[in-house]
């Protein structure tokens, strides 16, 4: 059909409904991309030495987080006799407990008041933890 044959209305192949077409001035994508956050440099730090890596040890691949094997290496190093390897450790140590209160991805950090919890449940919180922690010997 010719288009000034076509009645003003008209519907079919090409030509969509008139409520359902493109809208002049408006956006086919008004709310934009998502924008990512901004990563902290700790956030970052605490992420990547959270990662686990396979390690050859004695001939055995073992499963180990990357803070672990920094912290082996270094004391190997400080025990030789390497001073810079002792002084980085003791500077880890310092810088630990910053770390540790990061929240990252597999361990968000959640604050709860515990003056205002009653005895049963500090004593359930306390089971939960004692559960989810592992034996030393197996860090």
């Amino acid at each position: 059909m010719v288009e000034r044959y076509r009645p003003k209305g008209y519907v079919g192949y090409k030509q969509p409904p008139a409520h359902a077409r493109f809208q002049k001035g408006r956006s086919g994508n008004p709310g934009g991309r998502r924008r990512s956050e901004p990563l902290a440099a700790a956030t970052i730090v605490a992420e990547e030495l959270q990662a686990t890596v396979f390690v050859m040890e004695n001939g055995q691949r073992l499963k180990a987080s990357k803070f672990r094997l920094l912290i082996k290496q270094t004391i190997n190093q400080a025990i030789k006799g390497n001073v810079r390897a002792l002084k980085i450790f003791l500077e880890i140590l310092d810088k630990l407990e910053r770390l540790n209160k990061t929240p990252t991805k597999m361990h968000p950090r959640v604050r709860t008041d515990l003056s205002k919890l009653s005895l049963e449940e500090k004593q359930k919180m306390m089971k939960e933890i004692l559960a989810n922690t592992r034996p030393l010997d197996q860090y």
